[in-house]
């Protein structure tokens, strides 16, 4: 019997035991290695269990991205609800592999009991350089919709002015850096904010 069956993005989702493999995925227009392959064949190795393992990546087979974003964001939030465990392997390169989204899907497991945290040893010098620069425009349009609150900026001309606001951690910088992300409703224009906060806030 096969220890593992392979179940990729918005392919239908099987009962039994589960494993949501979490993490950056390459994008086309920085195109490295997937960690997801050597993750599913390692899980395929230590599964003992009496039934198959099924290993959920959000990755498209053969490459066949979605059709609409929010397709793949619906497939993802059911996927990662119905999994067993959730595998979140963060392989940190602001280069090649920000992994901004991974932050947001953590702060939304992280309370579950079923996620488990990974990365690699910074030794074997795969978890990126140290300081590096970033684009905002580039970090904020990472924060997928389900990790933004709407929230009132007081009344306007118009009635009450409402924004979608979300906020990140600034990477590669000194506890208590955050970058908050005010958002237009009706046309999406992005304002931003470099914030320090000496304790923590949400």
């Amino acid at each position: 019997m096969t220890a593992v069956q392979l179940v990729m993005g918005r392919e239908p989702l099987p009962g039994g035991p589960s494993v949501f493999l979490a993490g950056p995925t390459p994008d086309r227009s920085a195109p490295v290695p997937s960690w997801r392959p050597e993750a599913t064949r390692i899980l395929g190795e230590l599964w003992t269990g009496r039934t198959p393992l099924s290993v959920l990546s959000p990755e498209s087979r053969n490459g066949l991205r979605a059709d609409r974003y929010g397709t793949q964001v619906d497939w993802e939030t059911e996927a990662r609800t119905a999994a067993t465990a959730i595998l979140l392997w963060i392989r940190r390169d602001l280069r090649i592999l920000p992994g901004m989204t991974t932050n947001v899907a953590f702060g939304l497991d992280v309370t579950s009991g079923r996620a488990v945290l990974g990365s690699p040893d910074p030794a074997d010098g795969r978890c990126g350089p140290g300081p590096t620069a970033f684009r905002t425009d580039i970090l904020a349009k990472e924060v997928p919709k389900q990790a933004r609150e709407m929230l009132p900026a007081g009344a306007g001309a118009k009635g009450q002015r409402l924004y979608d606001w979300a906020r990140i951690d600034v990477p590669n910088s000194a506890h208590g850096h955050h970058l908050p992300i005010r958002c237009k409703r009706s046309t999406g224009e992005r304002v931003y904010y470099r914030c320090y906060s000496p304790s923590q806030c949400r």
